[in-house]
């Protein structure tokens, strides 16, 4: 029978196993400061941490710096970069031109929002360097009842990637519900059921209407993986497989959703990225 232990210190959990890979899921709060605990283990070549990566931006650049300081490679938890539903939508992006992203999801921004802000990232094959462009704004936002004890807002937005805009719709929903939209200049492919199905609908034109063009259905794929997409980062990670998710990447979902959030907490003011203070910071689980 297979034995598992449990310690009630890191230190001592670390100290008596000197793993390679080290799984941290533990809340928000304690992200930065569990990286820099576990960065001093020379034994440690690898993390694989919980989304958000930190509350702030001053705590994600603890983490990245520790991991980099001591040669770790960081995979950050937005599982969906691991998924071949997404992975294909993402490459059928590459001849096409994006003209606007949609998504829905069921909880706050930075419990769930960031998973969806990392789609709207990776399938704009977002940059740091883009940041000076990149506006939000927030129009509604509430606080879930099951989020009490946090500042974690349900919000509804706009992203402004330069002239691209994604809409984020974040409503507390008893289920969940995780649809992205890709609208593109030849095609709309739309993710539903969490990952579950993929459409896809091309341009031709109308046989209705003169001079117009339409969406006529191409093809729907429905359960692509056999086996859990978790599953499937963690082999990645145990053969050393290059990063889905960096550090950087997940510091950029941060800097959207905290955007979002002070734009809902400042009247829905519309803020660029730059102006959200280093050290804002909201506390989700």
């Amino acid at each position: 029978m297979q034995k598992f232990a449990f310690f009630a210190d890191v230190n001592m959990m670390l100290q008596e196993f000197q793993p390679d890979i080290v799984s941290i899921c533990t809340p928000t709060p304690n992200h930065a400061p569990m990286v820099k605990t576990i960065a001093d283990y020379d034994c440690v070549k690898s993390i694989f941490l919980e989304k958000p990566i930190a509350q702030s931006l001053e705590e994600a650049d603890a983490i990245i710096k520790a991991c980099e300081t001591k040669e770790i490679r960081l995979n950050v938890n937005y599982v969906r970069r691991w998924s071949s539903i997404y992975n294909m939508a993402k490459d059928m992006l590459i001849p096409s031109k994006i003209l606007a992203l949609h998504g829905i999801h069921p909880g706050p921004i930075l419990r769930t929002g960031t998973h969806m802000i990392d789609l709207f990232n990776w399938f704009f094959a977002f940059h740091l360097e883009d940041f000076s462009s990149t506006t939000t704004t927030a129009f509604n936002s509430s606080l879930s009842p099951y989020m009490q004890g946090t500042d974690d807002l349900n919000i509804n937005g706009v992203i402004n990637y330069g002239e691209k805009q994604a809409w984020l719709i974040g409503q507390q929903i008893p289920y969940l519900l995780f649809d992205v939209t890709i609208i593109c200049d030849d095609k709309r492919i739309q993710i539903a059921n969490n990952g579950e199905e993929l459409t896809v609908h091309r341009v031709y034109p109308s046989s209705r209407y003169e001079k117009i063009q339409e969406l006529k259905h191409v093809s729907t794929l429905r359960h692509v993986d056999e086996k859990s997409i978790l599953l499937i980062a963690m082999e990645e990670i145990v053969k050393n497989a290059p990063t889905r998710c960096s550090g950087y990447q997940a510091r950029n979902a941060l800097h959207v959703a905290l955007a979002l959030h002070y734009s809902a907490t400042h009247g829905n003011k519309t803020v660029a990225l730059n102006e959200v203070p280093y050290d804002y910071m909201v506390r989700s689980y």
